[in-house]
């Protein structure tokens, strides 16, 4: 399969629990023979230990659409919901606080798949779709990389508020003869003033080296933290057998068990006290080979969330095909493609290399919808809001019309958009009724169909189209007329039709390619027969 990641950072750009939690699941993946790509805002292209990482550009869609399956979590959660729907692909969330699918208003769905990160989290969540915990991976092999002599500070990784900055410097005022290490992290306000003024401490940045920059130089690790749905760093520390004195979050009790020292937060003796007891050899040891056990527990039981999560995924799949039946065009080669000797995207699902058959009729079928629905001139730069299952969302007219939002004002065709999502959804009957239904139907009772079907969740949708048909077949037809309406200019339009462009094209792959070509290029034209010409020459 293939997995197209869409998030907001990645590593080791960024370097934060969620983050290497995600790459320790693509990595698995891609060993095991899976395809991983990652797509966020800005990225140079790298590749990290087989995944492929790049920039999110204009054509993210044609990108999910070479894709079986898209992944998300975090800031870009809303834009991958959107991708993934208007490529017809599923969706899987990683989720890494209890609030995380409420604030981004995630909607349950047959195609939607969250993943919790420990059991707690699930708990909290009380997630009525499909779901399965993954409990971050944490290869101890990797980062055992400091014996349990070796280091000698005392170490909190980021140093914010809420990842307990305040208790870090009070240890460091309190216990002048200990050595302290203050990691930098990825995101937050990190505490530095109050470094200046204690020679026992050391500030560092953030560093995707941790094994050798940090837990290498590490004797006991701090986590005081106000929120832990896990706590990566007191696992990826337990590898090289590092106690962690931590405060009891749920994911923290949750993550070590019987292997961490737990302290309230505010208990400020607590915390002097359990490092002082550290210093007894035999208490040390046997809390090192308590963490280093714990960290093999965990591995066992990470590699068998894996394989849970990795069947999940593969049937997800194999569900979306089955259900958009012979709607779903599965992703082909990532490279790309040349359809009709012309680098363009494929008329049927977008993407820019398929497994579609390229064939010239193909072409020409798919150019009655493109050809019949141009983006109306003048009206590109507009932005409306439109109300959806997902929420509200900004589009631009020519957006709105290709992702079947409002009706396009040079066709009575139903919108491609909607009778892909539509196709194996419900009976081709049924199908058929609505999309006569808003052929005949006025512009305003088109515009009422599209919002109230755009208000449904999919899985709503089979139950609701009925009345929706009903009430387009009990409006009056709209008047038949042939004049401009705004500046679009309908009698030129209707002038030169789809069946000129069918019988230009007349079965020739070339010409298919310029036809297809000339309708994405979404330049002012009189009519498309005339671009075409002066294109063939």
């Amino acid at each position: 399969m293939r997995l197209l990641a869409v998030v907001h950072k990645y590593p080791p750009l960024h370097n934060a629990g969620a983050e290497w939690m995600l790459h320790a699941i693509l990595e698995r993946l891609v060993a095991r023979g899976h395809t991983a790509t990652v797509a966020f805002p800005a990225a140079p292209s790298y590749r990290l230990d087989g995944v492929t990482v790049g920039p999110v550009g204009r054509d993210l869609d044609r990108m999910a659409r070479e894709h079986d399956v898209i992944v998300t979590h975090l800031d870009k959660t809303e834009l991958a919901v959107r991708t993934a729907t208007q490529a017809g692909r599923p969706l899987v969330h990683l989720v890494h606080n209890d609030r995380q699918l409420q604030f981004h208003r995630v909607q349950p769905g047959p195609d939607v798949l969250v993943v919790p990160n420990s059991v707690w989290i699930n708990e909290a969540l009380r997630w009525p779709g499909p779901s399965i915990i993954c409990r971050p991976p944490v290869d101890v092999a990797r980062y055992a990389g400091a014996s349990i002599t070796g280091g000698d500070r005392v170490t909190l990784v980021n140093l914010t508020h809420a990842k307990g900055s305040t208790v870090f410097y009070d240890l460091a005022e309190t216990e002048t003869h200990r050595q302290f290490l203050g990691v930098a992290g990825a995101y937050g306000i990190q505490e530095r003033r109050r470094a200046k003024n204690l020679r026992n401490v050391e500030i560092i940045e953030n560093t995707a080296n941790v094994t050798t920059d940090v837990y290498a130089r590490t004797r006991v690790l701090l986590m005081p933290s106000s929120y832990e749905s896990w706590g990566r760093v007191a696992v990826e520390a337990a590898c090289s057998g590092i106690p962690t004195i931590a405060a009891p979050t749920p994911g923290l009790l949750e993550a070590l068990g019987d292997a961490g020292t737990f302290v309230e937060r505010t208990d400020r003796r607590g915390w002097v006290d359990a490092l002082n007891a550290l210093d007894d050899p035999d208490v040390y040891g046997a809390a090192s080979a308590r963490a280093y056990t714990r960290a093999r527990e965990l591995e066992k039981i990470t590699d068998a969330d894996q394989d849970l999560l990795e069947a999940r995924i593969l049937a997800l799949i194999e569900e979306r095909r089955l259900a958009a039946g012979a709607a779903y065009h599965p992703p082909g080669a990532m490279t790309t493609t040349d359809l009709f000797a012309r680098k363009v995207s494929c008329p049927i699902c977008g993407a820019g290399a398929c497994s579609c058959t390229p064939d010239a009729k193909t072409v020409s079928d798919a150019l009655v919808v493109h050809v019949l629905a141009p983006v109306p001139r003048g009206q590109r730069g507009q932005r409306r809001r439109y109300r959806t299952f997902q929420g509200d969302f900004n589009y631009r007219d020519g957006d709105a019309i290709r992702l079947g939002l409002r009706p396009d004002d040079e066709s009575d065709a139903l919108p491609l958009a909607v009778h892909k999502s539509l196709f194996g959804r419900i009976p081709a009957e049924e199908l058929e009724r609505a999309a006569s239904a808003y052929r005949g139907a006025t512009y305003q009772a088109r515009s009422d169909f599209l919002a109230d079907l755009a208000l449904l969740h999919p899985t709503r949708v089979p139950a609701a189209l009925e009345a929706l048909t009903v009430a387009l077949e009990d409006l009056p037809a709209p008047p038949p007329s042939t004049s401009s309406s705004g500046d679009l200019e309908l009698d030129e339009v209707i002038m030169r039709r789809v069946g000129d462009v069918e019988a230009w094209v007349s079965g020739d792959p070339d010409r298919a390619g310029l036809a297809l070509a000339a309708e994405r290029s979404g330049k002012a034209r009189p009519t498309l027969i005339a671009a075409l010409e002066r294109i063939a020459g």
